[in-house]
């Protein structure tokens, strides 16, 4: 279960399942326990809600999230990041190393990304994802 103990945490988490539902289709991409090592199981929620494969909705359900969330969740996935980096490497692969994968990047990228403001509203992710559409075009 995600830390939404506050009235911020909720809201923004609210927006990224919107955002996510509207843009992929899917609020979360629920992952089997069974096909995750029992040390990672406490990043599942993580997984599930941030390990989105599409690069630039991660980006965006990340920057949705206030500062103290991705602090927070950044600091849980530094306690596993070398045993998931190993696990990452060997084995073969499945929807739920692929969600671990892009939990990894979306968390490297809030992390190091100069300017993050965790305050985007749905109307300004819209916006830029249609800004995004049209330099596809």
């Amino acid at each position: 279960m995600l830390p939404v103990d506050d009235v911020e945490t909720s809201a923004a988490l609210a927006r990224v399942r919107a955002f996510l539902l509207e843009e992929l289709g899917n609020a979360d991409l629920p992952l089997a326990a069974a096909f995750v090592p029992t040390e990672f199981h406490e990043l599942i929620p993580l997984a599930e809600q941030f390990g989105v494969g599409d690069d630039p909705a991660r980006e965006i359900a990340i920057d949705m999230m206030p500062a103290s969330f991705v602090e927070w969740g950044a600091q849980l996935i530094a306690r596993h990041r070398e045993a998931l980096d190993e696990w990452l490497l060997d084995g073969e692969w499945n929807d739920e190393r692929n969600s671990f994968a892009c939990l990894l990047q979306a968390f490297d990228y809030a992390t190091t990304v100069p300017v993050h403001s965790n305050v985007v509203s749905l109307e300004a992710v819209k916006a830029l994802r249609a800004l995004l559409r049209d330099d596809d075009e």
